[in-house]
């Protein structure tokens, strides 16, 4: 964490170097920090919807990210269950921004966390790796009109005549035993001197060298290792207590991870004066009760697909208020668990206990509350569902 600044009077080379280190650092919105070092901005921490800061600050998005020893907020609260780890969006922004030309570079602590984020890059770029789909599908559905999604996922793998890869979209610096990782950047034009930034991880806190003209190396910023997250947005309450419609939606968000002026898409379909959740996004608790809807009015959560501006909110909610009923088809569900299973560090079988599911049946509608639920199979780049629902004719 940097200093306030202080009067800097003639001399004073402590106090300039106070103020030149507060000028490298910036503290996000969302939570994260960014410093900026010769190899480029190094942002530490990845809160959801993490770029949209970066956007709005008229700043490139950093290529290099410190992924966090905690990946997830534990602390009891409106943050309990946010991801800090969320790299996916920051990936494709860095890949599909550049037509495939760069990619991410994430400083990780060990090989095994390497590993585990390897397992939920491969369950949101490119889907699971092994498919069968008929358990997503009634006993009666003709099978020739099941869709072909390994068919699909492999067209949509496939990015300006190349094969999309892990490798391809990130890259991974393991810091040594003694805590320490090495970054190059490019060779400065008019000298070629490659920029060198050293980053050490000790005793809580990150600390970032970055070497001299004449080969030593200089503090640059020190950053705490807990990413802080600010409280939600304090939006106003409705003067009136909410009354759910007998069947209606409520829209939580309408945009997507890309857009820096909106919330990610989420809803809440009413049926008979109950609520289900539609991909809930982050904080969508909070986001209730600052509507006057008492959350005890949603009856569960219906999850499309594992992208992290659809279910990042989903598993929050999960952490946060425990036995959530949770709808999808069986291949969404397996892939949302490894996804978070990889993510967060714990057991698969363990977070497959903490929620409630109720599979859905393409082909085979659902009664939730009086309304009939029908789902099918969307055209995307991983398995993805959408749904009709009537009620009452």
């Amino acid at each position: 964490m940097s200093t306030p600044i202080k009067e800097v009077e003639e001399g004073d080379e402590d106090a300039e170097e106070e103020e030149e280190e507060m000028s490298r650092v910036v503290h996000l919105k969302r939570g994260g920090v960014q410093v900026t070092t010769s190899c480029g901005t190094i942002q530490f921490g990845m809160p959801p919807e993490t770029i949209k800061d970066s956007m709005l600050l008229g700043v490139p998005i950093p290529k290099i990210f410190v992924v966090p020893p905690e990946r997830f907020n534990r602390q009891l609260g409106p943050n309990e269950g946010i991801n800090n780890a969320e790299f996916e969006f920051p990936a494709y922004a860095a890949f599909f921004f550049t037509g495939g030309k760069a990619k991410v570079q994430l400083i990780v602590s060990s090989e095994e966390v390497e590993e585990r984020i390897r397992m939920v890059m491969q369950e949101t770029l490119l889907g699971p790796k092994e498919i069968d789909i008929e358990s997503d599908f009634a006993d009666d559905y003709p099978r020739e009109n099941m869709p072909d999604l390994r068919k699909e996922l492999d067209y949509f793998s496939n990015f300006m005549g190349k094969k999309l890869t892990v490798d391809g979209l990130l890259g991974f610096n393991i810091l040594n035993p003694k805590g320490w990782a090495t970054i190059l950047g490019a060779p400065l034009e008019e000298n070629g001197i490659v920029p060198k930034v050293r980053i050490h991880h000790l005793n809580g806190e990150y600390t970032v060298y970055e070497q001299q003209s004449d080969g030593s190396d200089k503090i640059v910023a020190v950053v705490d290792e807990n990413i802080k997250l600010p409280l939600p947005d304090s939006l106003p309450r409705f003067e009136t207590s909410f009354r759910p419609p007998l069947f209606g939606v409520t829209v939580l968000g309408n945009s997507h991870g890309f857009n820096p002026g909106g919330k990610t898409s989420g809803y809440v379909v009413w049926v008979n004066r109950r609520g289900i959740m539609v991909d809930p996004p982050p904080h969508s608790t909070s986001i209730l009760q600052q509507q006057c809807i008492p959350p005890s009015l949603i009856d569960g959560v219906i999850i499309s697909h594992c992208h992290a501006d659809h279910d990042a909110g989903t598993f929050q909610k999960i952490l946060r208020e425990g036995r959530v009923t949770l709808m999808t088809t069986p291949t969404i569900m397996y892939s949302f668990l490894r996804k978070y299973a990889a993510l967060s560090g714990l057991d698969l079988e363990f977070l497959r206990g903490v929620f409630h599911y109720r599979a859905v049946s393409i082909g085979q509608p659902i009664k939730i509350r009086g309304g009939r639920f029908e789902f099918f199979y969307t055209l995307h780049s991983i398995p993805c569902i959408g749904f009709s629902v009537h009620f009452g004719g």
